[in-house]
């Protein structure tokens, strides 16, 4: 806490006229090439996103290494309740505070402590370690969690964020990809612990990426005095003004239309369609693979066309996709066309949605207002979770298809109705105290 303080303190004031702070230890110059700035961010995001996707499967070897009983699934929630929370408190902590110390060292701290606590799985010889260290890697995932696309809005003009966030994204789309089958693989060969030992290692090498290469952007920092009631006072100024407010919401209904897309899609294609587990890990595979090809590509098409229009008819797409796949999908190759358009129009969404929001605040408030959105958007998953749910038992799955087509169709009409689309980057945005200080 010490620790944290002293970084807070930093640009608490001003500097004076054509000076600015000067931090002592190793900072990059800004590297020649694109590459060099996105790969660190890459890989970072690539760890973040595979040590959450294979804890489902290695679930049943928590159980047995761990000797819960047949009975254990309250027991096996609590490690996504305690990561869950962990992430959202610790991102509006760490949003917030990458406004006033730069996204370069909260990105540090992040990956530090995220490489730490995939490390320290080794020891969770009971339960009760390993919801520490999994209540650890989601605090350590929450100080990630907005610092990529605030990084990408500090360092990149806005006619080239779509660009940059859709390469990023894409290593979000490679841990699906290789997070299930290499989780599993090393959890029955080394046990249940292993993939995150693993990945631990590669999170250290990510660490020492951002160390080596990022360069922190010589942008505008809050230097607000530091307090719970100030940070607070933050947030809700984002929460009230119409289209920071908007986006809030947004997140909320796509993370609630996720839950419930997502959270029985395997019991019905297994139930329902007759598919057997490794058809759907196929799936699902496939799905990863599309999203790491189009993203990139949907991120450059917004940097060209706009974002406002593609993330409508994204939005609306998916909307017509989701709806409608219980009453079309009856075999492998149906399901497979479905489920890859659908990640396909979550591309065309996701990158120039972000890229958007990269202009709709000043530098002193990136950090906190993507943080918010993820925060919030946690808050929409467990929601949308606990509907599905009550939905399967009561109508089965269609019920539930219906109702994530309805929250991403709410999306589309918000975006298209309340948010604007800058034309160039002069538009102006609100402000803060600030300091340009590049520490």
């Amino acid at each position: 806490m010490t620790f944290m303080r002293t970084w807070l303190q930093c640009g608490r004031h001003a500097p004076a006229a054509g000076r600015t702070h000067r931090l002592r230890g190793y900072r990059p110059r800004a590297p020649r090439h694109d590459f060099l700035v996105l790969a660190p961010l890459w890989l970072m995001l690539l760890v973040s996103s595979v040590q959450q996707v294979m804890v489902a499967p290695v679930l049943p070897m928590v159980r047995d290494a761990l000797r819960l009983g047949a009975d254990a699934e309250p027991a096996l929630g609590l490690i996504g309740t305690v990561f869950s929370v962990m992430l959202m408190v610790f991102a509006l902590i760490a949003g917030a505070a990458s406004d006033r110390i730069g996204r370069r060292k909260i990105m540090l701290v992040g990956s530090g402590a995220l490489a730490v606590a995939l490390l320290l799985h080794a020891w969770a010889m009971t339960l009760g370690w390993l919801l520490v260290f999994r209540g650890l890697a989601g605090a350590a995932t929450g100080v990630l969690t907005g610092s990529y696309a605030s990084y990408i809005g500090d360092y990149f003009p806005y006619e080239k964020r779509g660009a940059a966030l859709g390469w990023v994204l894409s290593g979000f789309a490679a841990g699906w990809i290789v997070g299930i089958p290499l989780g599993t693989m090393l959890a029955v060969r080394m046990g249940f612990a292993a993939p995150f030992v693993a990945f631990g290692w590669v999170m250290l090498v990510a660490f020492g990426l951002v160390y080596w290469l990022l360069p922190q952007p010589r942008v505008a920092r809050d230097v607000r005095p530091w307090s719970a009631r100030t940070v607070a006072a933050k947030y809700g100024g984002l929460v009230v003004r119409r289209q920071t407010g908007v986006m809030v919401v947004c997140y909320f209904l796509m993370y609630g239309c996720a839950a419930l897309f997502l959270f029985f899609l395997p019991m019905w294609l297994e139930e329902a369609i007759r598919l057997s587990s490794a058809e759907v890990a196929m799936l699902f595979s496939v799905a990863g693979l599309t999203l790491v090809v189009v993203s990139p590509l949907a991120g450059r098409l917004s940097d060209r066309i706009g974002r406002k229009v593609l993330i409508v008819c994204a939005c609306v797409g998916t909307g017509v996709i989701v709806g409608s796949i219980t009453f079309f999908v009856t075999g492998l190759i149906a399901a497979l066309l479905f489920f890859s358009l659908a990640m396909v129009f979550e591309s065309c969404r996701a990158a120039p949605m972000q890229a958007l929001m990269s202009r709709m605040v000043s530098h002193e408030e990136r950090g906190a207002f993507f943080s918010l959105c993820n925060a919030v958007g946690q808050c929409g998953f467990g929601v949308g979770a606990v509907l599905a749910g009550w939905l399967y038992a009561e109508a089965g799955y269609v019920s539930s298809t219906i109702a994530a087509a309805c929250c991403i169709g709410l999306v589309a009409a918000a975006v298209w109705v309340w948010v604007d689309d800058p034309s160039n980057p002069s538009v102006s945005v609100p402000s803060v105290r600030c300091t340009t200080d590049d520490g």
